[in-house]
């Protein structure tokens, strides 16, 4: 994914988004529930409303 990308209100749920450089991402409202976010740089990402219910970040 490309760096600034605005992907607001998107559904991601389940999705494995690995290795994604979401830098200054707009992740706002975003459903990232159960999502698998292993090694993703969300440096400068607005994830206000976002859910993380149950990600996997690390």
């Amino acid at each position: 994914m490309n760096e600034g990308v605005n992907l607001r209100g998107a559904d991601f749920r389940n999705a494995c988004i690995n290795n994604a450089n979401l830098r200054g991402a707009d992740l706002r409202d975003t459903n990232l529930s159960k999502c698998t976010l292993y090694d993703s740089n969300f440096t400068g990402a607005d994830l206000r409303g976002a859910n993380l219910e149950e990600a996997r970040v690390g």
